[in-house]
């Protein structure tokens, strides 16, 4: 049976090409001017993926998607088309699927739709020694990236959660060692919208802490990990002990 694709967006030249060239390649496609009327369709069509735009009349893309969250999860995969960063950026705090910046081709959506599709639990790659480092402070960044350098992995990093998110949607690295308090957003929910996304669901993420036997990190890490596949919280003292453990969960070094 064919996977059904919702198309909301009120540029009509747009949709009917998308139509037209996601039904060649085997989809099955409905369309919608806006947000009000995407409601409609999706009720009747139960989508596989809606590819939401995000400035549209009547009921625009952020609206539709509080409308159909239910206890802040979407009732279907949304994947956002938009021309403004700013927008992305509050959709990245947000459980969607991907994103994709104006103008697109129909062969860069199809792309895009095929990694959505792609089985999330299918076993992962072998992993490397390529790691993102997201902290915010620069002290422990400063000291972490050193010893992960020194033990030959190529680190990559960054002091803001939602820009290391936008920067590994390109990079996937083979780890993501990700502080669990960040400045601008929590490190569970980076690690969560990383394995929302199908192009960076299969990076393996690790939170860690300085605070040692914190129940709070405990029941962090046992809430993500029933949702995602994080299954490691990194509790240290000397930041010498995230290399080790790092090292040792993924029989690295």
């Amino acid at each position: 049976m064919a996977q059904k694709i919702l198309i909301i967006d009120d540029e009509k030249d747009v949709c009917q090409t998308l139509q037209a060239f996601l039904t060649k390649n085997g989809f099955h496609v409905s369309m919608a001017n806006d947000g009000l009327k995407g409601l409609e369709v999706a009720e009747a069509e139960i989508p596989d993926l809606i590819i939401l735009d995000i400035n549209m009349p009547n009921m625009g893309g952020v609206e539709f998607y509080e409308k159909i969250c239910d206890d802040e999860q979407p009732k279907y995969p949304i994947f956002v088309s938009t021309g403004r960063a700013d927008m992305e950026k509050m959709f990245m705090e947000l459980n969607v699927a991907g994103f994709i910046a104006k103008p697109y081709s129909p062969q860069q959506i199809l792309d895009e739709i095929k990694a959505v599709f792609q089985d999330r639990d299918a076993g992962k790659v072998k992993v490397g020694k390529d790691v993102f480092i997201v902290e915010s402070d620069a002290n422990v960044l400063e000291d972490i990236e050193a010893m992960f350098k020194n033990d030959g992995y190529a680190v990559r990093t960054s002091a803001s959660g939602i820009e290391a998110i936008e920067e590994m949607i390109g990079l996937q690295p083979d780890i993501a060692l990700v502080a669990l308090n960040l400045d601008d957003i929590p490190g569970d929910l980076l690690v969560l919208r990383l394995y929302q996304m199908a192009k960076t669901a299969k990076i393996n993420c690790v939170l860690y802490t300085p605070d040692k036997s914190s129940l709070q990190a405990k029941q962090i890490l046992q809430t993500v990990s029933q949702k995602t596949n994080v299954t490691t919280l990194i509790e240290y003292i000397n930041p010498a002990e995230i290399l080790k453990s790092v090292n040792e969960a993924f029989r690295l070094g």
